[in-house]
């Protein structure tokens, strides 16, 4: 995985707190238990193979987020009406640094696992047992988004214009690439650009738990009393982890 990459994922962690899905459409689930690879989750299992059930809560507010990186990125706009009178957003986006990058979602909701404490102590048990690996992650927040736009420069120096159609009356409504009724192409472009553009149903941001293993000493599985308590046995994976060397 190269740098650009790693600039993206790093950004995005450090201002959602969420780990940012590579590739943005792999498959990623609350409940999926794997690994990190590569800057890569791999799954390897759920927890319903394991007869641990996997209680998911949907939160009940979705938002929408436009993000780009700190530096490398200027943005134009224009907006009017094509034929029909149809509305039309034209986005110049003129990357200046590779790594540069943009992200937009639309209907952006998260899903956690609502049965923590039950997942603890199941997989205590089963570490205890020496059923589960201690490099073992698991995906315990998924933020799913309606539709999906980004964009990572690979070049020191690229250029991607698009346009983005919609039935709506003119002017778009908002200037965002991921907006649900739009209709996004690219119209010109140059230099080397990653481009998933418009995806939909896509889990673009998750955050994972794994069992705490001390410096010292084996996993210390005193008995688990409840929510309280979950914090001692579980601990999030760093971003250097998820990007390796």
């Amino acid at each position: 995985m190269g740098s650009p990459v790693k600039t993206y994922q790093t950004e995005m962690y450090e201002n959602f707190g969420f780990f940012a899905t590579w590739l943005p459409g792999d498959p990623i689930e609350v409940g999926d238990v794997g690994v990190f690879e590569e800057g890569r989750f791999r799954r390897e299992a759920r927890l319903s193979d394991f007869q641990i059930p996997c209680q998911v809560e949907v939160a009940d507010n979705a938002s929408d987020v436009q993000f780009t990186s700190r530096n490398g990125v200027q943005l134009s706009t224009s907006a009017g009406a094509s034929a029909g009178a149809v509305g039309e957003l034209r986005m110049s986006i003129q990357f200046t640094g590779d790594g540069a990058f943009l992200f937009h979602a639309s209907g952006l909701k998260v899903h956690r696992l609502g049965n923590r404490p039950e997942v603890t102590a199941a997989v205590l048990g089963l570490y205890e047992r020496k059923r589960w690996k201690k490099e073992w992650l698991i995906v315990e927040a998924v933020h799913t988004a309606a539709r999906t736009t980004v964009l990572i420069s690979e070049d020191k120096a690229a250029k991607v214009e698009l346009a983005a159609k919609s039935e709506l009356p003119v002017p778009v409504p908002v200037a965002s690439l991921a907006t649900p009724d739009a209709k996004v192409q690219v119209t010109a472009s140059e230099g080397k650009v990653f481009q998933s553009i418009g995806a939909s149903n896509q889990h673009p941001l998750y955050a994972c738990l794994r069992v705490k293993d001390p410096f010292f000493g084996p996993v210390d599985l005193a008995p688990f009393r409840g929510p309280d308590d979950t914090g001692r046995f579980l601990e999030r994976p760093s971003i250097s982890e998820l990007l390796g060397p």
